[in-house]
């Protein structure tokens, strides 16, 4: 990403100017990296996840959204480090409007590449395509660990088609942890100058040293309670118990070690079980550790039973009747009377590549007419042409579910 960075970011400038992130992603973190290593001061990192003040991501303080209009102004640059651009367009008049004379920085078409070097997963949350998706649909038996080997390969293809060196996520539908050469995965991105990204449930024992001696940039967490009796519910087959020891390994190891590259996220999930003592006692232990606390509202993550094309099963609608306060909205999505338009940005900047080295539509989409041919034989460009026109896509703007730019 840095390369592309030295064409948008005007750094002297940048250096007379109050700093204002927007949108905490990998995009972001890339943006703090390259602008503190150019002695750039950032004021602040905003987010709507983040739900009041005091917290700190490395060096930069984390700021609630709708608080930051008023510490705007004339002197002041907001970079917006969101890849979704569904919000741009109103993060921009409110930006304009607190400070007519801020400037505002979109940088465009950056990508996300998710390589799913586990191939499979500890858990089978119901909430998660590979619990609730149609067997009939898409097999997900029989999956293993990506060779070091096609994975090199696939990087290096990954340089030349997208030299602004974009950020690499070592996950999909896998858990990442479950991949015996996970710190060589993370070695050899950090060797092509592009940023590792981990999402991890957590809920296995695993020997972390090795993993955060390699200093993955994320390391993001994913629970959805604090007690086994409310976190066992949606986190299907977990151990809230492993989780939080291994959370306090991870902070023994970074403090012992000094890793102070390894940004941690924990991202907790709220279903209607989960908000009060729950929330309450995961997010203190969050600030005990020193990690990153962000709120997410729980997705039933299949799009193909969203969007009519299978489904759901009478166990499906038991569950989202029982854990999700929006379930009619879940349950009954119709088509717009309106369909959505124009390009989906999943088709414009991310990329999907399965264990096996072939190319899958998005995530939340496991169906076989989503998979498509090798990512190593086939252009990048016709790829993404591929996603733009795909039959899926098309159900998915008809009930609005699509992330259009």
């Amino acid at each position: 990403m840095f390369r592309y960075y030295e064409q948008i970011l005007d750094v002297p400038a940048l250096r007379k100017k109050r700093v204002f992130l927007f949108g905490l992603s990998a995009l972001s973190v890339s943006v703090i990296d390259y602008l503190t290593a150019r002695e750039v001061s950032i004021c602040g990192l905003c987010d709507g996840s983040i739900r009041q003040e005091g917290e700190r991501l490395g060096e930069v303080p984390l700021l609630p959204l709708k608080s930051v209009y008023s510490r705007l102004g004339d002197d002041c640059a907001v970079i917006c480090g969101y890849t979704s651009h569904r919000s741009v367009p109103e993060l921009k008049r409110e930006v304009l409007r607190a400070a007519p004379g801020c400037i505002f920085l979109v940088p465009e078409n950056i990508s996300e590449v998710y390589i799913d070097v586990p191939g499979n997963c500890n858990l089978r949350c119901r909430s998660c395509q590979v619990c609730n998706h149609d067997p009939a649909s898409f097999d997900y038996q029989g999956r293993t660990e990506m060779s070091m080997e096609l994975f090199e390969k696939i990087l290096q293809k990954v340089k030349a088609e997208l030299p602004e060196n974009p950020a690499i996520f070592l996950f999909d539908y896998g858990e990442p942890l479950l991949a015996r050469q996970l710190p060589e995965f993370v070695h050899r991105v950090h060797a092509h100058n592009m940023l590792a990204v981990i999402s991890t449930n957590l809920s296995l024992h695993y020997d972390f040293l090795p993993l955060l001696l390699e200093q993955p940039d994320i390391l993001k967490i994913s629970v959805s309670g604090f007690h086994q009796e409310v976190y066992g519910t949606t986190h299907n087959g977990g151990d809230i118990e492993l989780v939080k020891r291994n959370m306090r390994t991870i902070r023994a190891l970074l403090d012992r070690y000094e890793l102070n590259r390894v940004r941690v996220m924990v991202g907790y999930h709220i279903y209607s079980n989960n908000s009060g003592p729950d929330y309450e006692s995961m997010k203190a232990l969050c600030r005990e550790l020193g990690f990153l606390f962000q709120l997410r509202r729980a997705s039933f993550c299949n799009i193909l039973k969203q969007s009519g094309i299978d489904p759901y099963t009478p166990a499906d609608r038991e569950f989202i009747r029982t854990y999700y306060e929006n379930s009619a909205d879940i349950l009954n999505t119709a088509p717009l009377q309106t369909p959505q338009t124009g390009t989906c940005n999943i088709a414009r900047n991310k990329l999907f590549i399965d264990y096996n080295g072939t190319t899958m539509l998005r995530y939340l989409v496991m169906h076989k007419a989503a998979v498509y041919r090798p990512y190593l034989e086939v252009p990048l460009q016709e790829i993404h042409q591929w996603q733009k026109e795909h039959w899926i896509c098309t159900h998915c703007k008809q009930v609005g579910l699509a992330s259009l730019c």
